[in-house]
């Protein structure tokens, strides 16, 4: 009979180990309350973290907007340079064609060779066919 209790024994003793598993994988409530608490901690600062990052975001932004906004004066005021630039090229081009103009008149040219003229001139002073004898 000595082997039947000793039998029931073992089973009590595994079923305590078990349930000293079961405990132990399981966190007491003081534990619980612990890892909720950090973890609701972690979440408030994550959130906190968030709400600022977008902050500062939406602060660039509005920065970004308020140096556009000046965008269209100032690019009207370049237009305007760049016509009056282009204006006064123009004014210094003509300027500088009627001083080459008063320049060549003031000048006489040397006789270009090339012109009818002197053309005119060499071929009266050549015989028209070559072999003939002027005279």
């Amino acid at each position: 009979m000595s082997s039947p209790p000793s039998s029931s024994c073992s089973n009590v003793d595994a079923l305590k180990t078990e349930e000293v598993r079961e405990v132990s994988r399981s966190p007491s409530p003081l534990k619980k309350t612990v890892i909720e608490t950090r973890r609701a901690e972690q979440n408030r600062a994550a959130q906190r973290a968030f709400r600022q990052r977008k902050e500062r975001y939406v602060k660039e932004l509005e920065a970004k907007v308020n140096s556009m906004a000046d965008w269209p004066a100032r690019m009207e005021h370049l237009e305007n340079e760049n016509e009056g630039l282009k204006r006064k090229i123009n004014e210094l081009l003509a300027h500088q064609e009627e001083s080459n103009k008063k320049m060549f008149k003031l000048e006489p040219s040397p006789p270009n060779p090339c012109t009818s003229t002197a053309i005119n001139n060499l071929k009266s002073a050549v015989p028209a066919k070559v072999g003939e004898k002027g005279g």
